[in-house]
């Protein structure tokens, strides 16, 4: 290669091989015109992740100020009418959605709260957009996902693999050229075309952060180095283990099915069946089965009211209702209303561990497919996993139980006295929901792991890199 030889400038070398690498790149007007094609895609992508992310974001939040007003605007009533009457909890998710949905428009965006019960979450998103609305869904990390690492593979399938089908590589090599300097200048220009291609998507991506609907986490920093070291990590392997491949293969068609057959294995097949694997072998109970156990919950076993009111005056040491400070019945609500909790708190726990082993099952996969751990990295960053989406039930439940207290303090009175009316004043004692995005290393996510997983798959692509140049060099 022209004004490549040793002795001369490291850098001033591998900017020369780039050079040349996107000069023959941009010669081919097909090639040029796909990434053109790519590029809009990924600020299509930005642009429509985006508007629905802002318009989820101001429905579910005008609907949480409608639905407090609501409870502000309730009659005079007594208390433990007023903690059937309910109020709702609205999801409003983190404005980093709007670069990735991931389960946020699969999952309840609403939950009643009432007394006694633990409702379920409703008006999922996904459901109400019918087939076609879903097929078209795209979003940024869709594109930095899927389709960056087809843009890797034509632009450096052919790196080494033409140069060997041309008869030019061990010219190259036999003249001077330095390996490491000719795989780097490779490397940059397809790092080049990546960012040329994603470049776009992303400014606009994170220019309209300020401008769509959403809580802004606390942690947006570290979120973001999160987002943005992981996509750096896969784009390194796909990078490397390209160079990899074109440095084996004997030509350029050969390279090429290899890389897309590695591409289609570890994006597309091995997600969808990680998943559906998970699903499987942690079956979630049936609707009708979630009935019958709040069916169950709900029976009192015979005996169990005046068992816990012997218990009441026990433990009050009365020997009649009348003897006891607060009214026996409000004693009883609140107890029996513990014993709800602790219940829920049971299914809760036996629900979320089914999730748990779900997740723990699909983040294996990770040791599979590149594409699994930058998947669960940038749901993570993203705050639109499902362990957010938990944490938003768990916080719903903690208002619930809030206005619980709120209405059972104003529940206390003495002994056969008449149940008290709450007014506007008491309702304004239970302050307006608000779900607070959780720190993202401070909720079991899979940030972590999907991190150290690209990290291991970035320096095997690297080192894969490495020896099949030097099995080149050493021929």
């Amino acid at each position: 290669m022209p004004g490549v030889r040793r002795g001369q400038s490291t850098a001033a070398d591998i900017a020369r091989v780039a050079t040349k690498e996107l000069r023959e790149r941009l010669r081919d007007r097909w090639f040029v015109l796909a990434i053109a094609v790519m590029a809009l895609l990924g600020v299509a992508a930005a642009l429509s992740g985006a508007a629905a992310a802002d318009t989820r974001a101001r429905i579910n939040a005008a609907a949480q100020a409608g639905d407090y007003a609501r409870w502000l605007a309730q009659p005079v009533r007594d208390a433990h009418s007023a903690s059937h009457f309910g109020t709702s909890a609205f999801f409003v998710p983190s404005r980093l959605s709007s670069l990735d949905p991931g389960v946020v428009p699969y999952v309840g965006a609403s939950l009643f709260l009432e007394a006694h019960k633990q409702n379920e979450p409703v008006f999922a998103e996904a459901p109400d957009g019918g087939a076609v609305q879903r097929l078209g869904r795209i979003s940024l990390a869709t594109v930095i996902q899927v389709w960056l690492p087809l843009i890797v593979i034509a632009t450096a399938a052919g790196a080494f693999a033409a140069e060997r089908e041309a008869g030019t590589l061990a010219l190259l090599l036999s003249i001077g050229v330095s390996p490491a300097r000719l795989m780097a200048g490779k490397a940059l220009a397809a790092v080049a075309v990546v960012l040329a291609v994603a470049g776009p998507g992303v400014a606009v991506g994170a220019g309209l952060l300020g401008r769509v609907g959403g809580a802004w986490p606390a942690d947006l920093l570290e979120r973001s180095a999160l987002l943005a070291a992981a996509s750096g990590l896969y784009l390194v392997f796909w990078v490397a283990i390209t160079l990899a491949v074109s440095l084996r293969a004997p030509n350029v068609r050969l390279a090429m099915a290899a890389l897309l057959t590695v591409w289609c294995l570890s994006v597309v097949v091995t997600p969808r069946v990680a998943a559906d694997l998970a699903r499987v072998a942690h079956p979630l109970p049936s609707r009708a089965e979630l009935y019958r156990l709040e069916i169950e919950r709900r029976i009192q076993t015979p005996g169990s009211y005046e068992k816990l009111r012997q218990q009441i005056l026990v433990d009050y040491g009365a020997k009649t209702p009348a003897d006891l400070p607060i009214d026996i019945n409000v004693i009883y609500a609140q107890r029996a209303e513990a014993r709800i909790n602790q219940r829920i708190d049971e299914r809760t726990a036996e629900l979320w561990a089914i999730y748990h082993g779900e997740r723990r099952d699909y983040q294996r996969a990770s040791v599979l497919s590149p594409a699994v751990a930058l998947d669960l990295a940038s749901m993570a960053a993203a705050g639109s996993d499902d362990v957010h989406h938990r944490d938003f039930l768990k916080q719903a439940e903690d208002y619930r139980r809030q206005m619980m207290a709120v209405l059972g303090e104003a529940e206390r009175r003495k002994p056969g006295a008449k149940r008290t009316r709450g007014d506007a004043e008491l309702w304004r004692r239970l302050p307006p929901f608000e779900y607070q995005v959780p720190g993202v290393w401070r909720v079991e996510t899979a940030a972590g792991q999907a991190l150290t997983a690209l990290a291991a798959w970035c320096v095997a692509g690297l080192v894969a890199a490495f020896v099949a140049l030097r099995a080149v060099v050493a021929r």
